[in-house]
């Protein structure tokens, strides 16, 4: 298994190697520019304009999006992704022992990756909806406020998410019927922070109970409970997820009236 260090893009359990080196327009950096790009992120780029593959690419792509609100590049910009196989994800800061079983990760292949933003570890997978969310605070000031941002983000999703019954638990939740089907990280800069989270309606949540070990630190409803007792799905067809959580990013980032050569040109939605 490989060491994870602050400045490394890779893999902390793999079977595959990673490339580096690409930069945002598939070319190959510079010395200079991979050093800069370790030094920041946990996630290496992939050209501009690709479908990403895998989970890596895809929490790349949500770097990128925390590096272009935050640069001022973009004021705004989204994405959503769905993996079709099992992977384990650790917060910026989570020990992987503490977190994942990797024995079991190792037993069954599962790759284990880091993202660039804090909370705990978990397992994405079929019936999971993933969503990115970069927004300017210099233009929105009122998400200079942790709570506030959460608070924000997490009111607009069960608006649009139209369950009843859906609420926000703890800081980053949404439980229903007091079981977590949405948890969310954030990762914060001076000028603009990442909003990225799940949505289960369909996910196993035995493969939690697999790959993860029981969180060193948890929320107050969670009582205690295993991943499985912990865990539940909206009762909500893929699709309909995913229509009401485009309208849940267009209702956040104000991005209606924006042109669709945009939206493939960067490879996200802005």
């Amino acid at each position: 298994m490989q060491q994870f260090r602050e400045d490394s893009t890779s893999y902390l359990i793999s079977g595959r190697s990673v490339d580096n080196g690409a930069s945002e327009h598939g070319e190959r950096a510079s010395g200079a520019e991979r050093a800069a790009k370790r030094r920041a992120s946990d996630a290496v780029g992939e050209s501009e304009g690709q479908s990403p593959s895998d989970a890596h690419e895809h929490l790349a792509r949500d770097w990128r999006i925390f590096q272009a609100v935050e640069s001022g590049a973009a004021e705004v910009h989204w994405s959503i992704w769905e993996t079709h196989r099992p992977v384990v994800v650790l917060g910026r800061g989570n020990r992987v022992d503490d977190w994942a079983d990797v024995s079991a990760c190792r037993r069954d292949g599962i790759e284990v990756l880091r993202r660039c933003s804090g909370g705990g570890a978990v397992v994405l997978g079929p019936g999971c909806l993933n969503y990115a969310i970069g927004l300017s605070i210099v233009s929105r000031p009122q998400l200079a406020d942790v709570a506030a941002s959460f608070r924000t983000v997490l009111e607009c999703l069960i608006v649009e998410l139209q369950v009843a019954g859906l609420m926000a638990a703890g800081l980053a939740d949404l439980a229903l019927d007091g079981r977590k089907v949405s948890g969310n990280a954030q990762r914060r800069g001076r000028c603009g922070l990442l909003h990225h989270g799940t949505v289960l309606y369909d996910f196993d949540a035995a493969l939690a109970d697999r790959y993860l070990r029981h969180p060193p630190r948890q929320p107050a409803y969670r009582s205690g409970r295993s991943h499985q007792q912990f865990v539940g799905n909206l009762p909500l067809s893929g699709d309909a997820v995913r229509r009401r959580m485009e309208a849940a990013c267009f209702a956040l980032t104000d991005a209606r009236r924006r042109s669709r050569e945009v939206l493939r040109a960067a490879g996200t939605h802005a």
